[in-house]
Order: C-alpha cells, then sequence, then structure tokens
C-alpha cells in the first residue's frame, strides 16, 4: 500500500471519528440521543452534504474503489459488528412471556403494513435504474421492501442507553419487538440473496459447493439456512449461558468475545446468510 492511500484512510477516520464525536456531543448538550448525531456527522461528510458541496473533496477522501475504500469498507464491517455484539449484550434479557401478546400484534402491524407499503410502491415506480448486475426485480423488490419495514436494532438499543431507559418495561417490548421482525425479514431477505445466488456463476459458499443452480432451490437454501443458523446460535447461547451461572466461572476475556463475533460472521457468510447488513450491489 502507497503512503498516499495510507494518509488517505487515516484522514478518514480522523474526520468520521471527529465529526460522530462533535455532532454527537452537540446532540447530548440538547439533551437528545448522541447516537442520532453521530448518524448526522456521517452524512455531512457523505455525499449528502460534502459531495455536494465540495464533490472532488469528498471523492478524494473517500474514493469508492481502490485500497482506500477497501480498507475503509473493512473498518465499517468491523465496526457494525462490534455495535451488533454490543447490542445483543444489553438485549440478554429482552423477552418475556407476559409481553407475548402485546409483542406479536405490535410486531405484525410494524411489520406487515409498511412491507405491504414497500411493494405496492416498488410496483408503482420505475425502479429500473436500481437493478443491480443481476437484473433480477423480484429480489430487488424484495430488498426494498424489506429496506422500509426493517428496523436497526443497534441503533434502538444506542438510543435506549443513551436516554437511560434500556432497563424499563418499555424498551423491553421494544426491543422485542425489533427482534422479531428482524429475524423475519431477514429470512425475506436471504431469500432475495438466494434468488440472486442463483443466478450468478461466481458463487461462494456452501450453497456453491452443494452444486445449488436453481433461483427457486437457492432461495430455498438461504431461508433455512438463516432459520437454522439463528436457531443454533441461540440454543448453544442458551446452553452456554446457563453452563456458566451453574459454575458461577468468570465471563470469557474479550479476546474470546470478539474472536466468537468474528467467527459467527465468516460462519454467516460462508452460508449465505447476511451477517449485518443487507446486499446492496448483487440485486
Amino acid at each position: 500500500m502507497a503512503q498516499t492511500d495510507l494518509f488517505k484512510i487515516l484522514s478518514a477516520l480522523v474526520l468520521l471519528l471527529l465529526a460522530a464525536h462533535l455532532t454527537g456531543r452537540l446532540f447530548r448538550r440538547f439533551r437528545q440521543p448522541p447516537v442520532v448525531g453521530e448518524i448526522l456527522g456521517g452524512l455531512l461528510l457523505g455525499p449528502t452534504v460534502l459531495g455536494q458541496l465540495l464533490p472532488q473533496v469528498q471523492h478524494w477522501i473517500f474514493p469508492k474503489q481502490g485500497p482506500v475504500a477497501v480498507c475503509l469498507e473493512l473498518v465499517y464491517q468491523l465496526g457494525m459488528l462490534l455495535l451488533m455484539f454490543l447490542a445483543g449484550v444489553e438485549m440478554r434479557t429482552v423477552f418475556s412471556r407476559k409481553d407475548g401478546r402485546t409483542v406479536g400484534l405490535i410486531a405484525v402491524v410494524g411489520m406487515v403494513v409498511p412491507f405491504a407499503f414497500g411493494l405496492v410502491a416498488t410496483s408503482v415506480l420505475d425502479t429500473s435504474d436500481l437493478l443491480g448486475p443481476a437484473g433480477n426485480r423480484t429480489a430487488l423488490t424484495l430488498v426494498l421492501a424489506c429496506s422500509i419495514a426493517i428496523t436497526s436494532i443497534p441503533v434502538i438499543s444506542r438510543i435506549m442507553l443513551d436516554l437511560g431507559i434500556a432497563r424499563t418495561p418499555f424498551a423491553r417490548i421494544v426491543l422485542s419487538v425489533a427482534v422479531l421482525e428482524d429475524i423475519v425479514l431477514n429470512v425475506v431477505i436471504s431469500v432475495a440473496v438466494g434468488i440472486v445466488a442463483g443466478s450468478t456463476t461466481n458463487g461462494f459458499g456452501l450453497a456453491s459447493e452443494l452444486g445449488i443452480g436453481s433461483a427457486n432451490a437457492s432461495a430455498v437454501y438461504h431461508s433455512l439456512a438463516s432459520v437454522g443458523f439463528l436457531a443454533l446460535v441461540a440454543l448453544v447461547g442458551l446452553l452456554l449461558r446457563r453452563r456458566l451461572t451453574a459454575s458461577g466461572g468468570p465471563v470469557a476475556p474479550l479476546a474470546v468475545r470478539v474472536s466468537a463475533v468474528l467467527a459467527s460472521a465468516a460462519a454467516c457468510l460462508y452460508l449465505g446468510v447476511a451477517p449485518c447488513t443487507a446486499p446492496s450491489s448483487s440485486d
């Protein structure tokens, strides 16, 4: 890597951290969730603001291709994985049986209505410019509908933490609804990924090794892989938690927990399950 590329990477990271920190502090000053300000800081440095005012500067610092873009994308993905992990740590006691009816009703309404709106909107609007290399309109429709209906568990949990209400019954219900919605919608996203993966020839992972090539078979595989992986991880986590609670053993070191997060993400990629973000370039 050239020194110029390294300079760009370091400069971009410094700008991102400072923008997120400063806008977060500004929002905290006005008693608003700092995470909203941190998101705003990213928007200020992105194509939305800096790209409109100084497009050449924005492209120089945040290029779309090359080693700088690859390194920044890696940092983004690692940050998202760690944020998801921290959100999961705060959500260990989310579900409660007494909230089952309320959570189920809110989840159904809060998911079905926006998802149906997304399906109608994509059928009415011209989305031909959004089609990716695969050119599959069904996959694009599913992804756009999911993007409207899906929630952001890390952002919700951060807002709860910033406001100091993460341990309240209200937060428990909201996070339980978000978890249920995201599980269902991630299965739908996996179906879209399966449809696209079935139409490509440079597949990677277990589906490619099994020779799954048709769109229907690929969609079924990705649905089963998503549900199976989530169920397996939940079962293993429950067993480990019970064992640690019963033995009173120490909490796993940070290196072990981070390794588990990275291993789980790698397993997701191999199985064809989106580890933390929805696909955006292949539908």
